[in-house]
């Protein structure tokens, strides 16, 4: 956490690992939900859910950031079944994170077209949705830390503070998270499936 160790985000992306260029590729490539948000389609790529106009930015923070992953010796590893489609391994610890864009929302206004259809279809308007979605250009990224570790899981783009100058804190916590991890006590579930 010494200023002098600060992970530092380009302006743009230099000499990006290939796992960078094939999560860019592959969000570049993805159809929007419904949400607007996009997500790799390809195989052993980074859990990246963003807008497409925060696919370069998101691609220089993950480049950036397993880059000091790799330079302490933290593992990846990619998971296609699980909600946690990337994980670390921390000192023997798998900890899934992810990088997404918070979603905004307005009022779903109909057009003329919508409105007629809404005028004489009364069940139209039950299907009709109250807000459209859209990526709000807010990025998070996110930590797996469970229900009961009590440490951080999430750093956002705020006010104060972009995700950018949070990636020192994201290690150290996933440093944190690992160590309670393997502190914590095996669960009487555990024990009863081994008697």
């Amino acid at each position: 956490m010494d200023p002098e160790n600060q992970l530092l985000v380009p302006d743009e992306l230099i000499e990006p690992l290939p796992l960078i260029e094939k999560t860019a590729k592959s969000l570049r490539g993805a159809g929007a939900d419904d949400h607007g948000m996009v997500r790799p389609r390809a195989k052993h790529c980074l859990d990246i859910r963003v807008g497409k106009g925060s696919i370069d930015r998101a691609a220089r923070i993950m480049d950036t950031l397993v880059k000091a992953l790799d330079a302490r010796d933290i593992e990846l590893v990619h998971t296609e079944d699980k909600e946690w489609g990337t994980q670390l391994i921390v000192d023997g610890e798998v900890l899934g994170f992810r990088l997404e864009e918070k979603t905004g929302r307005e009022k779903n206004i109909p057009t003329p077209a919508e409105q007629k259809r809404l005028d004489r279809d009364s069940w139209y308007r039950y299907r009709f949705p109250d807000y459209k979605y859209f990526p709000s250009g807010d990025l998070s990224l996110k930590l797996d830390t469970g229900y009961s570790s009590g440490l951080r899981g999430t750093w956002a783009d705020g006010k104060q503070q972009r995700v950018e100058k949070c990636l020192n804190k994201f290690i150290a916590e996933a440093y944190k998270l690992a160590a309670h991890q393997k502190a914590a006590p095996v669960s009487y579930t555990h024990l009863r499936a081994h008697e």
